[in-house]
């Protein structure tokens, strides 16, 4: 009869054992877990802690890489608390904080925060940001995406076009 339990488990795996389900992005780093799961096997019964330490996360295709990367997911009644930070390749700190359901529909009350980082795309910009960046209500559709941000330096590389000087005076000044 399984319909109550009292499991417990603890695990240490590499992060990268995720790599093929999220490539051409990569993950490299430890995961840790104490978990239990008691009562009716539900999520709501899942309980415990995942750690994740030494982290390094690359997406070529966003020229974005995260290193040294910590988080910590605390898990209890259907809910995952959520805290981490990293530092960006190009330069500054990536943050995280918040909670999301994984008891049902996922609901999300998470923040990121930027502290002077940059975000360089060869040939097209090169900026420093910092502020926060939030996401509330359901993951599979409606939630709030907002924030602010503040953008310390900007570089926009435009390139050579077809229209006249005189054209994109005249343009820049109409806006």
């Amino acid at each position: 009869d399984l319909s109550n339990v009292d499991l417990a488990m603890r695990a240490a795996v590499q992060a990268g054992i995720i790599n093929p389900l999220i490539a051409p992005r990569n993950i490299t780093g430890d995961v840790t877990a104490d978990l239990r799961l008691s009562g009716p096997p539900t999520p709501q019964g899942l309980s415990g802690t995942v750690t994740l330490g030494n982290l390094r996360f690359s997406s070529p295709q966003d020229n974005l890489a995260v290193t040294g990367g910590n988080a910590t997911l605390r898990l209890a009644g259907g809910r995952a608390e959520v805290t981490g930070s990293g530092s960006l390749r190009g330069g500054g700190e990536i943050g995280l904080a918040g909670s999301v359901t994984y008891s049902g529909a996922p609901i999300a009350s998470l923040a990121v925060d930027l502290n002077r980082a940059r975000f360089l795309a060869p040939n097209l910009y090169d900026a420093t940001l910092s502020g926060q960046i939030t996401i509330d209500g359901p993951l599979g559709g409606g939630a709030t995406i907002g924030g602010a941000l503040i953008v310390k330096e900007a570089e926009i590389l435009v390139g050579k076009a077809s229209f006249s000087e005189k054209a994109l005076v005249e343009n820049v000044k109409a806006f």
